[in-house]
């Protein structure tokens, strides 16, 4: 896979990222998987919170709201994530373009 694609695919889903981490060029393309997984991490741990705020009666259900709405911020982070990688930039992501996951 060449880079460009390496980098988009990263971005999809999971599959896509084990697919690019596995197939594609890991030396040329590891900021744009580092965030991927980045924003994977971030949106698996939402959903760990989600399913157990779901259990609390009315406090859960308000927090929930919350919840969705940083959804909502990991899906801009990952389109903005995709642009970058198809222009071929490294320009870490905000709030999560830090976080170092990979070395």
């Amino acid at each position: 896979m060449s880079r460009k694609a390496t980098n988009v695919v990263a971005y999809l889903t999971l599959i896509g990222l084990i697919i690019a981490l596995l197939l594609g060029d890991r030396a040329a393309c590891r900021f744009h998987l580092n965030q991927a997984l980045t924003l994977c991490v971030c949106s698996l741990v939402l959903s760990v919170v989600s399913q157990i705020l779901a259990v609390i009666p009315v406090l859960g259900w308000l927090l929930l709201i919350v919840v969705q709405i940083l959804y909502l911020v990991l899906l801009v982070l990952t389109i903005v994530g995709i642009i970058n990688a198809a222009q071929d930039v490294e320009k870490p992501l905000p709030i999560v373009g830090g976080i170092q996951l990979l070395r």
